[in-house]
């Protein structure tokens, strides 16, 4: 079990190297945009406005950081023959994928959790309290995101980068 956390380690820290962190930021700004526009008059409405906004803009980046991912490292890894080195250790192969995607998951919780940790502290300055719908829509976005990095990995074993990033967007939309 070891294993899987030290391929799914290695996941998260190639995924947040790149220019995925920099998604990562532009999600975090969009976050704070959302949050800080101006909004209606009511409290009750601004928070509303307010976190409708801020978990759209934090699901969609979510989703697409594993995406894009997802749809990359694994195919990048078979071109490049990296792959063929970790298949060469007496490792399971579903310890493989299993770390695979519990790291391609914790990439996308990592998003996640910026991102209400910035809608929470928002709110709290514009003198909101953020309620259970909070919690609620967060697990939701965490649900969905899990689901996707396992419908990603699938796909991305079976295709090119291409089709895969294709595939998963269209799955997404579903």
């Amino acid at each position: 079990m070891r294993d899987v956390f030290v391929i799914a380690g290695c996941v998260v820290r190639k995924v947040m190297s790149g220019w995925l962190l920099f998604l990562l930021v532009v999600g975090m700004a969009a976050v704070l945009f959302a949050l800080l526009r101006s909004g209606p008059e009511n409290p009750e409405l601004l928070l509303l406005s307010c976190r409708n906004g801020a978990f759209s803009v934090t699901a969609l980046f979510a989703l697409a950081t594993v995406i894009i991912a997802g749809g990359t490292e694994l195919p990048r890894e078979v071109r490049t023959g990296t792959i063929l080195l970790l298949l060469a250790k007496p490792l399971a192969r579903g310890n493989i994928v299993l770390g695979k995607a519990l790291g391609l998951a914790g990439v996308g919780y990592v998003c996640i959790l910026l991102q209400t940790a910035a809608a929470t502290i928002v709110l709290w300055a514009r003198g909101l309290a953020p309620d259970a719908t909070l919690l609620a829509e967060t697990y939701a976005i965490a649900a969905r995101v899990t689901v996707m990095a396992a419908a990603v990995l699938m796909f991305s074993t079976m295709l090119q980068e291409m089709p895969t990033l294709f595939l998963s967007a269209v799955y997404w939309m579903l």
